[in-house]
Parts: C-alpha cells; sequence; structure tokens
C-alpha cells in the first residue's frame, strides 16, 4: 500500500536532507527508493542529499541503498565510494569493499578517508603490509592525528616491524600510543625501554586491559614464567574467553611446573581442553609424579593419546621396551606416524637393539619427516651409530640391561674400559646410577660463584636472571660472562688449544658449551643456563665433599642444565681438551657429542670405570631434582612432551 504524501517539501521549496524522511514514512522499501529517487532527480550531483537517503535505506533495504549510491558518481566522488564501501562491509561483503577502496584510491591517492577505511579493512583481513601502506598515506593526510598513528604502529607491529612502529609514535603520549609503543619495544626485546612505558600506562591509565597482557609479555621475554602466567591469570579475568590467552597462560604454567595451576585451568573443549591434559601429564611426569601421570591418563577416553602417554609414563620409568611396545600399538593405528616412529627409535636405541632404532630413524627419513642429516645428527642417531659401529659390545649391553644393577654397571664398565671412546656403554653406566657413599667432608667445597651467559652491556635477560639468583644466594658471587672476558683469561690455566676452538666454534651450542666448560675449568662454581630461572637455592644440590655434581637428562646421561665443579676438576679439564681438538679438527658430529651432554657421559663414565674404588666426589641428580631449583624460560629439548618431538630432535 502506497503512503499519502502529507508532508515535504512545498512545491517551490528546494528538496533538502531534512525532507527525506517525511518522504519514506510508513512506505515499504520498493516505494521508499522510488519516492527518493524522484527527490534525487532535482538534485543529482548533490552528494550529501544522496548520502543522507541512502542511509535511510540502509537499515532495512540495503540493497537499494547501495543502488541509489551507485546511481551517482562513484568512482568520481570519494564520500559517495566511502558510503557504498560502509553499506558493503555492512553486507559482509568484504571483498567488493576491498576492490571498491582500491578504484577509489587509484583515483584519489592522497585521500586520508579513503586510506583510512583501506587500512582498516586490509587489517581486519590480515593483510599487514596493505594495511601498513594505507594507514601511511592517512597519516601524511593528518599527520597530528595520534589515533591513526597507532593503528600504523599496530600494523607495522603485525607486519613485523617493530623499529618502524616505535618511529611512527615517536611524537604522541596519548595512553594508546604509550600501549602500542611497549607492544613494539617488547617484540624488539628492548626490555628496559618497555618497562618505562609500561610504568607510563600505568600512572595514566590504570585500569587499562593491556596491563596485564603486557606485564605477561615482559614476564615472557625475561624467562619469569610464573610470573607471566600470573599476569595472563589477570588478563584473563578481563577476557575470560580468550581462548589465545589460555593457551599462553597454559604454556607459562607448563614452563613454570605448575601442576596445581594446570588442573584449575577451566576444562575448555578441543583443541584446547586436549592440550591442557598433555601439558599436566608432561608436568607430572617431569616431576617425577608417576603414578599421579598414570591416574591422570586413566581418566582419558581418546585411546591413542592415551598410548602417546603410556610411552612417555614408560620412558619416564626407564622401561623402553614397553615404551617401545606402547609405540607399536600407536603404529598398528597410524603407520606412519612420525611421533611414535620417534619415540619407538629412542626407545629401542636405549634398550641397545641398534639395527631396530636404525631402521626407525630410516622411515622418519623416507617419509619426510627428518632430513638426511638431522636423522643422523642428533643425540638419538649418534648413539645409535655408536652401537652399529661396536655390534658385539652392543649386544652385551642389551644382555646386561635384564641384570642386577651392580653386575649391568661391572659390564659397562668393563665395555668402557675396552673401547674408552664408546657412548653406549657410557650411558649405560650412568643409566645404572652412580654408587653413592661417603664423601671426604675435609676436601674444599665446590665455590660458592654462579656464572651466567651475559652477552654484554644492555642484556637486560641475563641481568634479570643474574638479579634472580643474587637474591636466592646473598652471600654468593654470581658473575656474567661473555666470550670476549673468558679469551682474556685463557692464558690463566685453559688448554692452549681454546682460543682457536672458541674462535672456529659455531655460534650456538658448541660456542656455549665451550664457554661452559671453560669458565668452571678457570673458576669452579656453578654454571647455569640462560635458558633456566632461578626458583630455590642452589645450594642443597651441593652435597658435603662433591667436587663434580651433573643432573641426568632424559636418556639418564650426563645432561647439562645443572654443572658445578670445583676449579680445574680433572674430567672437565679432559672433556674440554676433546672438545677443543673436536672442533679445530672440523667435527661434523652434533653439539650433544662433540661439546655437549655427550662428551660429559663419556668422561664421567671412563672416571667412574677407572679400577679401584669409584669416585665418591661425583654427584649425578636424578633429573627431577633440579626441577625444584631450576625453571625453564622455554621449551628445551630435554623435555619430552606429546607435541614438538622434531624440537627434541
Amino acid at each position: 500500500m502506497t503512503a499519502p504524501r502529507d508532508s515535504g517539501p512545498a512545491p517551490t521549496e528546494t528538496v533538502t536532507a531534512k525532507h527525506l524522511p517525511a518522504l519514506v514514512v510508513g512506505c515499504d522499501p520498493a516505494e521508499a527508493l522510488s519516492r527518493l529517487r524522484e527527490a534525487l532527480a532535482t538534485r543529482p550531483d548533490d552528494v550529501a542529499l544522496r548520502i543522507a537517503a541512502a542511509r535511510l535505506l540502509r537499515p532495512r533495504a540495503p540493497e537499494d541503498a547501495l543502488a541509489l549510491l551507485r546511481d551517482g558518481p562513484v568512482a568520481m566522488d570519494p564520500a559517495l565510494g566511502l558510503e557504498a564501501a560502509t553499506v558493503l562491509q555492512g553486507m559482509n561483503r568484504q571483498a567488493e569493499a576491498a576492490a571498491l577502496l582500491a578504484d577509489l584510491a587509484a583515483a584519489h591517492p592522497a585521500d586520508g578517508r579513503i586510506a583510512t577505511m583501506r587500512g582498516n579493512l586490509a587489517a581486519q583481513a590480515g593483510d599487514h603490509a596493505l594495511a601498513v601502506e594505507a594507514f601511511t598515506i592517512a597519516c601524511r593526510a593528518s599527520p597530528d592525528d595520534a589515533a591513526l598513528a597507532v593503528r600504523l604502529a599496530r600494523s607495522l607491529c603485525d607486519a613485523r616491524r617493530p623499529t618502524e612502529a616505535v618511529v611512527a609514535l615517536r611524537s604522541f603520549t596519548t595512553p594508546q600510543a604509550t600501549t602500542e609503543r611497549a607492544y613494539a619495544l617488547l617484540a624488539l626485546g628492548e626490555l628496559e625501554a618497555a618497562e618505562r612505558e609500561i610504568g607510563d600506562l600505568a600512572r595514566a591509565q590504570p585500569d587499562s586491559a593491556h596491563l596485564p597482557r603486557l606485564h605477561a609479555l615482559r614476564a615472557e621475554a625475561l624467562g619469569d614464567m610464573p610470573e607471566a602466567a600470573a599476569a595472563l591469570a589477570r588478563a584473563m579475568a578481563i577476557q575470560p574467553g580468550n581462548a589465545r590467552l589460555l593457551d599462553r597462560r597454559c604454556r607459562s604454567l607448563r614452563l613454570a611446573g605448575d601442576a596445581a595451576g594446570l588442573a584449575s585451568l577451566p576444562a575448555t573443549a578441543p583443541p584446547t581442553g586436549q592440550a591442557i591434559a598433555a601439558a599436566l601429564v608432561e608436568t607430572l611426569l617431569e616431576q617425577g609424579d608417576c603414578a599421579a601421570a598414570e591416574a591422570l591418563l586413566a581418566t582419558w577416553t581418546d585411546e591413542e593419546a592415551r598410548l602417546r602417554g603410556a610411552v612417555l609414563l614408560a620412558l619416564r620409568r626407564g622401561e623402553p621396551a614397553r615404551a617401545a611396545a606402547h609405540a607399536s600399538a600407536i603404529l598398528a593405528r597410524v603407520p606412519d606416524d612420525a611421533w611414535a616412529l620417534w619415540r619407538q627409535a629412542e626407545a629401542l636405541a636405549l634398550a641397545f637393539r641398534a639395527e631396530a632404532a636404525w631402521a626407525r630413524l630410516r622411515r622418519l627419513e623416507a617419509l619426510g619427516a627428518l632430513g638426511r642429516r638431522t636423522a643422523r645428527h642428533n643425540a638419538i642417531g649418534h648413539l645409535v651409530n655408536d652401537m652399529r659401529l661396536h655390534p658385539a659390545a652392543t649386544a652385551q649391553l642389551a644382555i646386561a640391561a635384564g641384570l642386577p644393577r651392580a653386575e649391568a654397571m661391572a659390564v659397562a664398565a668393563e665395555l668402557l674400559r675396552q673401547a674408552p671412546g664408546m657412548t653406549a656403554p657410557a650411558l649405560a653406566l650412568l643409566r645404572a646410577g652412580i654408587a653413592g657413599g661417603p664423601r671426604d667432608a675435609g676436601a674444599p667445597a665446590i665455590p660458592a660463584r654462579l656464572h651466567l651467559h651475559a652477552a654484554g652491556q644492555g642484556d637486560a635477560q641475563a641481568a634479570f636472571l643474574a638479579g634472580r639468583l643474587a637474591a636466592l644466594h646473598p652471600d654468593w658471587t654470581v658473575e656474567g660472562w661473555t666470550v670476549e672476558r673468558l679469551l682474556a683469561r685463557a692464558d690463566d690455566g685453559l688448554p692452549a688449544t681454546f682460543r682457536a676452538a672458541l674462535r672456529l666454534a659455531p655460534p650456538g651450542a658448541m660456542r656455549d658449551d665451550l664457554l661452559r666448560l671453560g669458565v668452571l675449568v678457570l673458576e669452579g662454581g656453578i654454571w647455569v643456563e640462560r635458558s633456566l630461572l632461578g626458583v630455590a637455592s642452589l645450594a642443597p644440590l651441593l652435597p658435603t665433599g662433591a667436587a663434580l655434581v651433573l643432573a641426568a637428562d632424559a636418556w639418564g646421561a650426563a645432561g647439562t642444565q645443572l654443572l658445578a665443579a670445583r676449579p680445574g676438576h680433572a674430567v672437565l679439564r679432559e672433556a674440554l681438551e676433546e672438545a677443543c681438538e673436536d672442533v679445530i679438527g672440523g667435527s661434523r658430529e652434533s653439539a650433544w657429542l662433540t661439546t655437549g651432554g655427550g662428551l660429559l657421559t663419556r668422561h664421567v663414565a671412563a672416571r667412574l670405570a677407572r679400577p679401584g674404588a669409584p669416585d665418591r666426589d661425583i654427584v649425578l641428580h636424578d633429573g627431577v631434582v633440579p626441577g625444584r631449583h631450576l625453571r625453564p624460560t622455554r621449551r628445551l629439548p630435554w623435555q619430552r612432551g606429546f607435541a614438538d618431538w622434531a624440537k627434541e630432535v
């Protein structure tokens, strides 16, 4: 039914925007469109009038509003084009809106309004490069607009260009600009500057929802995972349904070793719920609470996930044959499951079944899950290769694995005396355990010194970790070491080959290993890895009379997460000499075998295998023990898990 025209402009009066509502009162959309087109016919070039008419139609008939706008010179007038793009976005036709805005931008390249809308649309679509380009134009058109500068900075951060983000915000001091500047500085690793910005934001806007997130990011960058978890809990109180925050809190609690915190996380649907349950099982196993982990696994309904947990449980209990059997059950369901193949290779190697483990590594290589070099140059690959080169000794180790502990140790020690450079019997000897006994209480103690690697001045993370260690050990000396500082001391008692080895060692694990060994040979004390946060005093880890203290890794070998010694200890000095020779000789083996845990395992075992009374001054802690005093700042290779197995390799 057509509504009567009982109001509107007089016959001689010009139609304006204020007259339009009266024209469409009581009309259906089709009639309203007709009347508005009739009104616009009197003033076809009036852009403001056409936009006002379209806005009247948009709530009920967006297609009609779009048609009305397209009747005008859309390509020529930016205001009409922007209104049309707004209507398209409201209809969830983002691609058409983007295409229209691209045409408008080509016709009006310096128009800030077009650039702003185009930047917003690109940011929503995840096209950060286009968003940066558009917001740069918008900021050029409105250089004093802080909100635009914030959007540009956010897009630059999303595009992994945080340095430019800081520059974009240099002249703005609004809370929003301070927030984005803090995010950019955290992305750059400039933690001290970020802390100042966070402090400014807290003073200007103490209830900002960004503060907990910023505190969490800074804590993560420093390696303070307990504090990161606490900050993320505050962030989740503001946004309880944010799945990304939940994932990050789960990760922080996992690294902090907080089983109670993981158990208290809200139950959620897969996959997040499964990840939380898996993190809890991993944490319990890492803490040595196998019974609690087993009880939790018994509640899982997913049989494949339960089998994966059973593999990890068996490995933690030192039952490699059982772990291999559980992995076989997974492979019966999924023949090419790379995780199960790797775990089976690991278990078979620890059971001294070299050829079977080698077959699994080759299969991983054939599947493309591991590259040829990676499949061979990792701790398990080296162990398998070592065993395949010594088949007779390996067969004896496999038999000895089922003997009582003392007999197994005797077999491993004899094999090690026959082949001092072999890794497999060294591992077997340490897995059997170091005999305890009385130590010389009058012997010199390990010096009360804590050492860690520092990159130099301005290394905020090293300063934080050192500060935490100093707070836990008020009477100890805490020192940061750079390569340059150690080289300046190289003539004080390090091998003559040390300088050349440190210069030739590739950056990363090998160079870090040499630095660790060099400092402990010179100074003695405890070396604390940069990847570990002190959460309790380390003094209880140094028994009276101990001269060398280590912790076992996931395989029972000598790990590097805890290493303490008296200055010049023979085991470390001999290990350092061998490492230097191998590095200078161009060793193509892995860091584990050449300078890391494999090297330490061979030398510690060789000392224990010497005829006569065993060394009582060597202490090898179970891998659970250091975790009560030191927590990882990131996921480390010795942390077995349900995922990320390739990082372990």
